[in-house]
This record gives structure tokens, sequence and C-alpha cells, in this order.
């Protein structure tokens, strides 16, 4: 079949992650409440457009999604899915980013070419650095560092005018 989309969200059990396959440029996969493998399964799908995998039991490094340029919403929230998140540094066409509640770690400076970006949840993992990293990430709208080991100066992001959603609570973040 042909499709663009495909939601198999809450479907009760795979036996593994290459039971789905993309064919005839399918573009998203929702996999919301299932039960799933490894991300990696997904690695060479690079007409993927959006990778929905929260609230699964997807795991793996997320640099096995590195190569898919063509993704513009990537939610791993609430997987075990681990890794740095350099890994989606060159993925510039995100305009949503989600990897809370995961292993994911690093230094969020990863991000700050990815300005095509409008949402960014880096909340509940160890993602570390300083918040001027997002600085020039003006298409932002929301943006959740809560509970990381994110640091610097609240003024950092000033500029974000687009900003209507912000937390920085459990975080080093200071200032007025």
């Amino acid at each position: 079949p042909s499709y663009k989309e495909m939601d198999i969200s809450q479907l009760a059990y795979m036996t593994k992650a290459t039971d789905i396959t993309f064919q005839n440029n399918g573009q998203s996969l929702n996999l919301l409440k299932s039960t799933y493998g490894d991300i990696k399964a997904f690695a060479t799908d690079t007409s993927l457009t959006s990778l929905d995998v929260s609230k699964t039991n997807v795991s793996g490094d997320i640099a096995a999604v590195k190569n898919l340029t063509a993704l513009t919403s990537l939610n791993v929230d609430s997987t075990n899915v681990s890794g740095d998140i350099a890994a989606v540094k060159n993925l510039t066409a995100l305009t949503t980013l989600s990897v809370s509640a995961t292993n994911v770690s690093g230094d969020i400076a990863a991000v700050k070419n990815l300005t095509a970006l409008h949402y960014l949840n880096v909340s509940a993992t160890n993602v570390s650095g300083d918040i001027a990293a997002v600085r020039n990430l003006t298409a932002l709208i929301f943006l959740n560092f809560g509970n990381t080991n994110v640091s610097g100066d609240i003024a950092a992001v000033r500029n974000l005018t687009a900003l209507t959603t912000l937390s920085v609570s459990a975080t080093n973040v200071s200032g007025d």
C-alpha cells in the first residue's frame, strides 16, 4: 500500500523492530504506547519526516537517527533511548525534538544550529551545558530544560520572542 503516515499506536506487541518497514515513500510513523525494539530499525528510512516512539519500550542509541535528515519531528519521550544528543546536530529540518525522560546526555550546544526548532524538550535527561547555546533558535515556542544539568544566565534566551513556554525548574539556570 502507498501511505505517508502509519499509526500503530497502542499496539500490544511486536516481536522485533524490523516487523515494520517503510515502502512507497512512507514518511511518518507513530508507535505511541506500543511494545517495540531498537531505534536502529529506522536508521535506513531516509524518507521519514516524523518519528514518534514515545512511551514505548524502544531502546538503543539515538545516533541511529543521525542520517535521517528529512526528519521534521522526532519524539522519543519516556523510552529507553540513550546516547549523546550530538547525534541530532545535522538534522536541521527538525521543528520538534523531544527526548524527555530518556537516558540521552551530552552538551545542549549540539542543537545550536537547529534553527527550525519550534519545540525542544530535553527535560529529565542527562543533558548539560550553557543555556546560551539556544539563544539563536528564534523560532522556539516551547523550551523545557527542567530536571537537567543545563546552567547559565536566563538572560541568554531574552531574544527568543516567539517563546511562550519556558521551563528551567531543577536546573542551574539563574538570573532575572
